[in-house]
């Protein structure tokens, strides 16, 4: 296991698990002089000129919200929440602030990592309650409780938790000291990445990296091989990026329906065409960056 910093983890909050059922002290925190709100519209956050931008307490109390602020924890200043804004709020707090909600797959880099991680939070939270306003069972409308860490059926009352997808990525080399990478044809021209996949019901990790290399790429690995590397919260919607390499047993390479290309790399390989622009790498906030650069640099 490597002890390795991800974008998106490392969030430096006290989630205060253990209070949230406390109604009186949740109030209390709504009306703290020091609380902060992450604006979220659906599934992007209000990003400005390198910074995850927040709302204070008075700020928050005049923006329109689709539900009640979600508690997300409380720091040395005070207590953070994320506020689901409506789209006409939206409009008003980028006017105000000079920022545009965006994607944070795609801006994070341009964030200090703790607000990446704090935004990414937020997110996740907002996108899972507004997914879930209906309850799966009876159709009856939801109500959050424990500061929005869960909801409750209103009818049959069900508890719902924040859903967590677990998926697999994993860099997969060979004893020829080569890497294998794929493409989806929908992806940038020259763009590779490691391979990944959800996890099914009834299967170990270990397992799921297996079938998701074979049926990805064809390739056959050692089913002993498989180490952990690390996790990344990957909440796009709702993943947990768990990560691995593994040493491939038989390396022909048979596309599945998944990917366009895949082809096996040597370090040498991938510098050279990367310093020439031929080919291209997956973004710095993802863990399939980490895990290749780890790799080029021979950590495994």
């Amino acid at each position: 296991m490597h002890n390795t910093s991800h974008w998106f983890a490392g969030l430096e909050l006290n989630r205060c698990s253990d209070q949230r059922e406390d109604r009186d002290w949740l109030l209390e925190q709504l009306s703290h002089q020091g609380a902060r709100f992450v604006p979220v519209l659906r599934t992007h956050n209000l990003i400005g000129a390198g910074e995850l931008i927040t709302l204070n307490l008075e700020d928050s109390r005049r923006t329109e919200s689709e539900r009640d602020p979600i508690l997300l924890g409380v720091d040395d200043a005070g207590p953070w929440f994320a506020l689901p804004v409506t789209e006409q709020a939206a409009e008003g707090l980028s006017k105000r602030h000079e920022g545009q909600f965006g994607d944070l797959r795609f801006s994070a880099s341009q964030l200090p990592p703790n607000a990446a991680a704090l935004g990414a939070y937020a997110r996740a939270l907002t996108y899972w309650q507004h997914k879930h306003r209906f309850c799966g069972v009876c159709g009856s409308k939801t109500t959050p409780q424990a500061g929005g860490a869960r909801l409750k059926c209103e009818q049959c009352d069900r508890p719902i938790f924040p859903r967590v997808d677990p998926a697999i990525i994993v860099l997969v080399h060979d004893q020829n000291e080569r890497c294998l990478l794929g493409r989806q044809a929908n992806w940038p021209a020259g763009l590779y990445s490691t391979l990944a996949g959800f996890v099914e019901p009834g299967e170990t990790l270990e397992e799921a990296v297996g079938r998701e290399v074979a049926e990805e790429s064809g390739v056959i690995i050692e089913p002993n091989s498989v180490r952990y590397h690390s996790s990344q919260p990957w909440p796009f919607p709702s993943s947990l990026m768990l990560g691995f390499h593994a040493e491939a047993r038989h390396t022909t390479i048979e596309c599945g329906v998944e990917l366009e290309d895949a082809a096996w790399f040597t370090r040498e390989q991938i510098i050279e065409q990367v310093q020439a622009r031929d080919m291209k790498l997956p973004r710095n906030v993802s863990i399939s960056r980490v895990l290749l650069e780890d790799w080029i640099d021979g950590k495994y």
